[in-house]
Order: C-alpha cells, then structure tokens, then sequence
C-alpha cells in the first residue's frame, strides 16, 4: 500500500488547496488534533471537492461523470486502494481505512440530489437531505475524531446537529443556489406565504419572506438544540474542532436572525474573518476545559 501514498508535500498541497485560508473549515481545522489534522482537513476537502464537481459544471452530463468518478474512487478507498491525494489521506500509516466507506457516499448521494433535486416538497423532506449530506458529514468529523467509537444515541446526535449546520448553509447560501436553479426550501411553505423564489432571493425581501426564512432558522436551531454554543459534551467530551465547528454556526445563525434576513444573499459577508476567530477559540477553549 505503501507505493501507492504520495509524498508528504503532495500529500499536504491537494488537501489544504480547496481549504480557504480564514474560512469557517480553516479555523474548525486548526484544532484538530495533530495526529488526526491532515485527515480531518482532507474531509472538508473531498466535500469541497464532490461539490464542485456539481457547482462547477454546467453540463450536467459532465457531472454526472465526474460523481461516478468519486464513486469508483470510494470503492478503491474501501479496498484500501485509493488514488486521488484526498482519499490517500483518509488512510493510516499502514494503509487502513480512518473513515467509514460507506458514509463517504452519503456525501455523494447527496451531490447526486444537489444536480437533480431542486425543490423539496416539505420540511421533513428538506431534513431528510440535510441529514444525507450535513449529518453525515460531521459524523465523519466526529467519528474521525473518535476513532469510530460512537454509540448509536452519540451518532443519531451528532446526524442531528449535522443537519441543523446543513440548514444554516443553506440559509447563507440562498442567493447562490436560487441562481444555480435550486429552492433548497419547502415548497409547502412558500405555496402558504404564497411566494416565490425570487421573493426569498431580494436583498431586501418583503415581510412573509422573512418570516419563511425565520422558520427555516428555528428548524436549524432546533436540531442544533443538544449542543449550548461550545459545548458538546453531551455529544462528544473535549473535542474542541468540532466545537469550534459548531459554535461558528450557531453565531452565524444568530446574525441571520439579528438582521431580520434581510441582505440575506450576501449571507457570507455576515462573518468576519476575526470573528470567527474568536468564536472558535473561545468554544474550542471551553471544550478543551471539559476534557
């Protein structure tokens, strides 16, 4: 298996390229723990990855092809053969897997939605997407932290809170996906406000509007409910990076809810870069007192 591994400055280059300097993944990132770093950074770089090759493509043939790309290189990962630099970080010194196969194609199951979901009919619906690529996803996080050692209550957590951060992207990222054609939104319940997309996509929208926004904001809060800002021990003690993660959320969250949505398709200049700063540390900090 050995053979197979890039160098380390191979290795180290292709996982920290799609990881922004000052971006919300680069400080959850910075605590990870050393010997768990690289692989920790690596996920936010397959995900980064497997959405541009949705995002980033206009013909949706081609990003078909390049998912079932990630696919065939998911099953060499499983087979503890991968190629691609990402996925070779995703391994131990002697080749083992450090994350569940199987939950990597949540990942890409959830891309696969991205291309051909652009609606969803209701919030249980939404959720049910949310919980495929948000809940997953910090499960790997967490699992990666934990060495996958997560009890069942601990994982339907983690799923859980996973999906509330799913929401609150797509709060913050409303404006992108409106114009990349999708509602990521009940459609019930803009048939009830008896508004459109567009309606939610103004940077200034009008009353019920916002009030559709303000619901989608307490289904994140709600699902965020387990964790207080900085605190997961109930989920996971003393894991700092994830609660950075976390807490860095939740504040971007708050500042949704104290601008009323409005400008909500400028939702990424909401957060500063020393904002998230001191957001994370001052969770990862406390959850660090807790371990």
């Amino acid at each position: 298996m050995s053979d197979l591994k890039p160098g380390p400055a191979a290795d180290h280059s292709l996982v920290l390229e799609s990881i922004t300097p000052g971006s919300l993944p680069w400080f959850a990132c910075l605590y990870a723990p050393a010997p768990q770093r690289t692989a920790f950074r690596a996920l936010f770089s397959l995900r980064h990855e497997v959405g541009k090759s949705v995002r980033q493509v206009q013909e949706a043939d081609i990003a078909r092809i390049k998912l079932s790309w990630w696919r065939e290189e998911i099953d060499r990962y499983r087979a503890e053969k991968p190629v691609h630099p990402v996925c070779l970080s995703l391994l131990d010194e002697n080749g083992a897997l450090l994350v569940d196969a199987d939950r990597l194609l949540s990942l890409l199951e959830a891309a696969h939605r991205d291309l051909d979901s652009t609606i969803y009919p209701g919030p249980a619906e939404l959720l049910a997407y949310c919980r495929l690529s948000g809940g997953n996803f910090l499960l790997l996080l967490a699992e990666l932290l934990a060495g996958k050692n997560l009890v069942a209550g601990q994982q339907e957590e983690v799923l859980t809170i996973g999906s509330g951060i799913r929401l609150v992207e797509i709060l913050r990222d409303l404006g992108q996906n409106v114009a990349f054609g999708q509602c990521l939104l009940p459609l019930d319940w803009l048939d009830e406000a008896g508004l459109t997309v567009a309606d939610l996509a103004s940077d200034r929208p009008q009353a019920k509007a916002r009030e559709l926004l303000a619901r989608v904001g307490d289904l994140a809060r709600q699902n965020m409910k387990p964790v207080a800002d900085g605190d997961t021990e109930s989920v996971l003690p003393a894991q700092p990076a994830l609660s950075a993660y976390i807490a860095m959320h939740r504040r971007l969250l708050e500042k949704l809810e104290r601008k009323g949505y409005q400008n909500i398709s400028r939702g990424k200049g909401l957060f500063s870069t020393f904002e998230m700063m001191h957001v994370s540390w001052r969770a990862a900090r406390r959850s660090a007192r807790q371990g």
